[in-house]
């Protein structure tokens, strides 16, 4: 019986042509296998389930009411909840675009969904800067608002408040009708019992705009009025300054660092009277890629560290709003010998223009709870808000930094 081969195409005829063949094979089969085998991370369930990080920190991807989410802000509330605002509908600056609300109670594991509780047909709102008031029991919300699609040159800050810590609230009202003005960025009170609200103004070119302070001697409670602007000399291309306390020998000195639009330094400037004037603005060792920062001073029993979250790039760098890093500094601001990333560089992929950023971690918030726990909430992608856990120690890598499972706000 005559035995039939399969007749091999005349290329392969060869030895040398077979063994090529060979192992073009088991390279694409051991490629397959490496591939597989690698194991992916896993998607973000944004479910607002507080889960730990292998790194010891806490952590939530919160349910985004709406398609699109930006700049978060955090605020211990007066029962130990955690109230965290944004805004959020279909992108920044278009219609309907809500600041949106939500409180996690003391112990709890889940961020509730956030519901709305301010929104304008045909108007954009955005920045919303939380102050719960002790003095008055008061729940302020204070945030942006503009024609829809119609720039940042014409926007006013708005106002709102709550007397039962969130659950209701009064209907918006325009504070600061001055064309072009913008908020990010928290509320302090002064030693003569002033309020000082960092505001700027978004109006013509990045060259046009420059950072202020709006401050009300608070004499009866009434936000709505008593305000009086305070330019920051020297600050054109600076906005969203963010402000802490620090003693000096000729009294407290307010101090405040700024984004710079042109996407080149952190910028800082100090205030010896209660934030009326101002020093020069002076750009700092840190980069800045044009987004928002945000300080705040942790407690006096771990020596007062200020903590500065921020975006560890510059508008050169191929990261656009990445990495994020947490600072510390103990000396009130001149130096900064801990840093940590809270999310780390994401390079680009070949090609990528200068358009938006295709991974965004930005606009941080920042606070600390009374059980010392450092909480963090900052934007996820445009897609929602991610919040963190952490302690002073986890900032610093030291041992035990690690996150109990049943902390507190």
């Amino acid at each position: 019986m005559p035995v039939h081969c399969l007749a091999l195409p005349a290329p392969l005829r060869t030895p040398l042509a077979r063994l090529q063949l060979l192992l073009r094979i088991l390279v694409f089969v051991c490629a397959f296998k490496t591939c597989a085998a690698t194991p992916q991370p896993a998607a973000p369930v944004y479910d607002g389930v507080i889960r730990q990080n292998p790194d010891g920190r806490m952590e939530a991807y919160l349910r985004p009411p709406f398609n699109n989410s930006h700049a978060s802000f955090l605020e211990i509330m007066p029962d130990g909840s955690l109230a965290l605002a944004y805004f959020s509908g279909t992108q920044e600056g278009q219609a309907g675009v809500a600041i949106v609300l939500t409180q996690l109670p003391p112990g709890a594991t889940e961020w509730p969904l956030a519901h709305t509780i301010s929104q304008r047909a045909n108007f954009s709102n955005q920045n919303p800067v939380l102050l719960s008031d002790p003095q008055s029991g008061v729940f302020h919300v204070f945030h942006s608002q503009q024609a829809a699609d119609a720039g940042e040159s014409d926007s006013q800050v708005w106002h709102l408040q709550s007397t039962d810590n969130g659950r209701t609230f009064t209907t918006p009202r325009p504070l600061f009708t001055q064309p072009g003005t913008f908020d990010r960025n928290r509320i302090l009170r002064a030693w003569d019992g002033s309020l000082v609200f960092p505001i700027y103004s978004a109006r013509g070119n990045n060259s046009d705009q420059y950072s202020a302070m709006q401050i009300n001697p608070d004499l009866n409670g009434d936000l709505n009025r008593g305000w009086r602007n305070f330019t920051v000399q020297g600050s054109n291309y600076l906005v969203q300054p963010t402000l802490w306390w620090w003693p000096h020998p000729h009294g407290p000195q307010l101090r405040a660092l700024f984004r710079d639009r042109r996407a080149e330094r952190i910028y800082y400037a100090h205030s010896n009277d209660l934030g009326r004037t101002w020093s020069v603005p002076v750009p700092t060792a840190f980069p800045n890629n044009n987004a928002a920062i945000q300080v705040n001073v942790m407690h006096a029993s771990q020596g007062r560290p200020i903590a500065l979250v921020f975006n560890n790039s510059t508008g050169a760098d191929a990261n656009d709003r990445a990495p994020l890093t947490v600072a510390l500094s103990y000396d009130g601001g001149v130096t900064w010998p801990f840093q940590r990333n809270l999310e780390p560089p994401v390079p680009q992929p070949p090609g990528q223009g200068t358009g938006d950023p295709i991974i965004e971690h930005s606009y941080p918030s920042i606070v600390q709870g009374k059980d010392g726990v450092v909480h963090v909430a900052y934007t996820w992608n445009r897609e929602t808000v991610k919040y963190c856990a952490f302690t002073v120690e986890w900032i610093k890598g030291e041992r035990g930094g690690a996150m109990p499972l049943n902390f507190q706000s």
